[in-house]
């Protein structure tokens, strides 16, 4: 078993700052938010994709650090029933699978959804 940490909870430090501090704390994997509700505070999967250097930067700050990354997190709405909404979080969602695929992450943590109750809704409906 390994002792890891989702990657939001430290939203205020740079990625490099989150993973030398998560690592001086014995912690061995990490969840990498990277779109969606988790936010980009650490990792923007389209700005990464556009800059393959800092795929290869995060690679290296791991391996230093001697973490892995099992997962990356996306959880998001895409059948929100504002289509702009939904338009960013399967924007984000398709982002974060490109890059797990080029970071060779397996994993990629996300929501299904939940639309609105009707053709005129606005929200979605969590009732159920």
């Amino acid at each position: 078993m390994k002792l890891g940490v989702m990657s939001p909870v430290l939203g205020g430090m740079s990625l490099r700052q989150m993973i030398e501090y998560l690592s001086s704390l014995g912690v061995q994997s990490l969840e990498l938010g990277c779109g969606g509700y988790p936010g980009k505070a650490h990792c923007d999967a389209a700005d990464f994709l556009a800059h393959p250097e800092k795929i290869e930067e995060l690679k290296q700050m791991l391996a230093e650090n001697h973490m892995d990354l099992p997962a990356l997190a996306c959880h998001g709405n895409p059948l929100h029933p504002d289509k702009a909404i939904a338009g960013r979080f399967e924007s984000d969602f398709d982002n974060a699978v490109l890059l797990a695929e080029k970071l060779g992450v397996k994993t990629l943590v996300a929501f299904s959804g939940c639309p609105g109750d009707c053709p005129e809704s606005k929200y979605p409906n969590w009732v159920t």
